[in-house]
């Protein structure tokens, strides 16, 4: 009889696990879905709401926050752009689609921002000059950062601050 109970018990357990992770791969894919044509803030606010999420779940020192720079022009090279000499950070919103896309870029120049106290500035063009821009140590950790969080950092201001026009 326990046996049997306790079988019953893992059985839901998995059921539970088994619906957890599918609720969880629609949202993420959900979430890459969602057109920048949704925001019900300015594109500047949702910016700069962005930088500010970097700035408490990314900041691992004492770097000063970048300023926030929205471009509406579209690039066709350049999502983003960070400029330590003046710590900003340039996007061109209407070079994306999507909000997580956005988002991806806008985490990605800020991790910039944290790696000009390193030797961003002198090893940068150098590193880009002796083994690409794809393989540049710097754009391969901001890239890895930023697919790690743009996700979460999409539902977080989803769900804190109810961003996305309904309807």
């Amino acid at each position: 009889m326990i046996e049997g109970v306790l079988i019953l018990l893992m059985l839901l357990s998995g059921v539970l696990i088994l619906t957890g992770i599918i609720m969880g791969v629609f949202q993420h894919i959900h979430t890459k879905d969602i057109p920048i044509s949704r925001l019900s803030i300015p594109k500047t606010t949702y910016t700069q709401l962005v930088i500010d999420y970097c700035h408490t779940n990314l900041n691992t020192g004492k770097t000063k926050k970048p300023v926030g720079v929205v471009k509406y022009n579209k690039n066709k090279t350049t999502h983003g752009v960070y400029y330590p000499s003046s710590n900003q950070i340039i996007v061109y919103v209407n070079t994306h689609t999507h909000l997580k896309e956005l988002t991806n870029t806008i985490i990605h120049e800020y991790v910039h921002s944290t790696q000009k106290n390193r030797t961003f500035n002198k090893m940068y063009d150098q590193y880009n000059q002796s083994v690409g821009y794809e393989n540049n140590p710097f754009e391969i950790e901001s890239r890895k950062v930023s697919e790690q969080y743009d996700y979460q950092c999409v539902k977080y201001l989803i769900d804190r601050y109810q961003i996305l026009q309904t309807g």
